[in-house]
C-alpha cells in the first residue's frame, strides 16, 4: 500500500513538472469512429463516410455528422436534399456496438 502511494505521488509530481507528458498519449491516438457527410449527386443526396480533414466533393452542409442516424435526420431537413428518400433511423439496442 505504501509503495502504491509513492508511485502515485511521483506520477503526480511528474505531471505537474511537465504537463505535456499526460497530453502526449491523447495527441497520438487517432479517432476510431467514422465521420458521415451528406453528398449531393444529381438531384438526390447520399451519406458517405470520410475524414474530418478531407470533406468529400459535393458535400452539403458545414460539418460532418457523428452518426449515420444524425446524417439521415439532416437529409430530411436540408433544402438541397428535398425529395431524397431515407431509410428509417435504426434504433440502438443496449449491448450492440
Amino acid at each position: 500500500m505504501r509503495h502504491a502511494r509513492t508511485v502515485l505521488l511521483l506520477c503526480g509530481i511528474a505531471l505537474l513538472i511537465c504537463p505535456a507528458i499526460g497530453d502526449a498519449q491523447f495527441a497520438t491516438q487517432k479517432k476510431k469512429s467514422k465521420n458521415y457527410y451528406i453528398v449531393r449527386k444529381g438531384d438526390q443526396c447520399t451519406i458517405q463516410t470520410g475524414q474530418f480533414e478531407e470533406k468529400p466533393e459535393g458535400a452539403v452542409g458545414d460539418a460532418p455528422y457523428a452518426t449515420k442516424n444524425y446524417a439521415k435526420s439532416a437529409i430530411e431537413k436540408l433544402p438541397e436534399c428535398k425529395g431524397t428518400k431515407v431509410e428509417p433511423n435504426e434504433k440502438h439496442k443496449k449491448g450492440d456496438s
